[in-house]
């Protein structure tokens, strides 16, 4: 199953909701963000995830839309992968979003070939490296959602060593990374 489309249903059979998710790109000069409240981005290429932060950090529009619209933002590459639930727009008190704390996205080069969603894929990543990465989103929005608070933004998984790290909300650990709030 495509990651959004799991998370989503996952959610939706626990809780008893009805979020929607779409298996489509998004462009972000073409969407319409007054009526959400977390955009959660699950691609293979590096140039979604520069555009899309891109377009954030520029959009004027912020101020009239949701100012704290989130931005979850799910990846993965054979054996490991990275959950990173971040603000989309400036604010004060930002948790930095993929972009921000990974600005070098702008400079990869994506090399065209099958996606995590094809049967060729399946043959080049981990088992359950797509499911793994799901569950820690899942368990991020489940703290979020119950609690009204979260004591890290993310996560990395790394199933050869059998380790998830969380990604702590501390600018120092940030400035690690290269982003200075």
């Amino acid at each position: 199953m495509n990651k959004a489309e799991t998370l989503v249903s996952r959610f939706n059979l626990h809780g008893n909701l009805s979020w929607k998710y779409k298996n489509e790109r998004l462009l972000p000069e073409v969407f319409d963000y007054r009526n959400y409240d977390l955009v959660v981005t699950c691609v293979d290429k590096a140039k979604v995830r520069a555009d899309l932060g891109r377009f954030f950090a520029n959009d004027n529009r912020g101020s009239r839309y949701n100012k704290s619209l989130m931005w979850l933002d799910l990846g993965n590459g054979r054996a490991s992968g990275q959950i990173i639930l971040g603000h989309a727009y400036e604010q004060i008190n930002k948790l930095p979003n993929v972009f921000d704390l990974y600005p070098q996205l702008e400079s990869i080069v994506d090399v065209d070939e099958d996606s995590c969603s094809h049967i060729e894929a399946l043959r080049k990543q981990e088992y359950g490296i797509n499911k793994k990465v799901v569950l820690e989103a899942t368990r991020l929005l489940w703290e979020l959602l119950r609690k009204g608070s979260i004591s890290h933004h993310g996560s990395y998984v790394d199933l050869e060593s059998a380790t998830v790290k969380p990604l702590k909300i501390d600018p120092v650990c940030w400035q690690v990374l290269g982003y200075n709030s």
